[in-house]
């Protein structure tokens, strides 16, 4: 039987080889989770869109006050949005469900989503309005890989549009 390790030498390159590794993983493991994590809304992160969009240090004020009318504005609609949603499940656990009352929930919804909506499109059109022509391109961009990934999350990813994104009918790459 023939020894592995006959010269001494080599057992101690490989050992310090396997501590050198080792230290090497844990720190790149510890480094990486020390990294600062983007905040994201359905994946595009508002960071990850100013930086996409270049926006200068005027802009950038203008839109964080923009974001921050937006988010306040729509505030009350999404805490309406989520009590009508957990009155409609209330309502659907009850053994005799009441139809009507269910109809009339959900167009309740509806309209307050579509109120969201349109505060949605009023604050994308301030953004637009800050936006030199180059960075409205940028932004249609975006608008459109928003679109693109929702309705991959949604599994609306039909077409030719769509081809070589995800997977395909019946789970199939």
């Amino acid at each position: 039987m023939r020894r592995t390790f006959s010269n001494p030498y080599k057992a101690w390159f490989f050992i310090i080889l396997l501590i050198l590794i080792t230290v090497v993983t844990a720190w790149l493991v510890s480094w990486q989770r020390q990294q600062p994590k983007v905040v994201t809304g359905y994946g595009q992160g508002f960071t990850t869109f100013r930086q996409q969009m270049r926006f200068d240090t005027v802009q950038t004020a203008d839109y964080n006050q923009f974001l921050q009318n937006y988010q306040n504005q729509i505030a009350p609609y999404k805490r309406e949005l989520w009590e009508l949603q957990e009155a409609s499940l209330e309502l659907i656990s009850q053994e005799q469900a009441d139809s009507t009352q269910l109809i009339a929930l959900s167009q309740k919804m509806a309209e307050v989503q579509h109120q969201i909506r349109m505060e949605t499109y009023r604050h994308l059109n301030k953004v637009q309005e800050i936006s030199s022509p180059e960075q409205q391109q940028i932004l249609h961009w975006l608008y459109r890989e928003l679109l693109l990934e929702n309705k991959a999350r949604y599994g609306m990813q039909q077409g030719p549009a769509y081809k070589n994104r995800g997977r395909h009918r019946h789970g199939r790459r």
